[in-house]
């Protein structure tokens, strides 16, 4: 296969991908916690990452909250962000 896929399966697991499905009004969804490795000088940073998909899998909106170092996970912010985002869009919750 040459190029980019047309469409990808994301399916749902309890680790990664806890947060995926289908809103009420049929967009689908994945909320996501990635991350960037501290490697070498580059500090590395965690992320909340909300992807909302029309029906037909076509990207709507991407909202990516960046926390900066990973150290900043202790101190709560991604969690807060994270649920902010599962109420913004009635995904459940964590």
């Amino acid at each position: 296969m040459e190029g980019r896929p047309t469409l990808i399966a994301i399916e749902h697991d309890d680790y990664h991908a806890e947060h995926v499905g289908v809103t009420g009004d049929g967009r689908q969804f994945i909320l996501t916690t990635p991350f960037d490795p501290a490697v070498g000088t580059k500090p590395g940073g965690e992320f909340v990452a909300l992807y909302v998909f029309d029906k037909a899998g076509c990207l709507l909106e991407a909202k990516v909250d960046s926390f900066g170092l990973s150290w900043s996970r202790f101190f709560g912010h991604p969690d807060r962000a994270y649920q902010a985002r599962q109420r913004s869009y009635s995904l459940g919750e964590r």
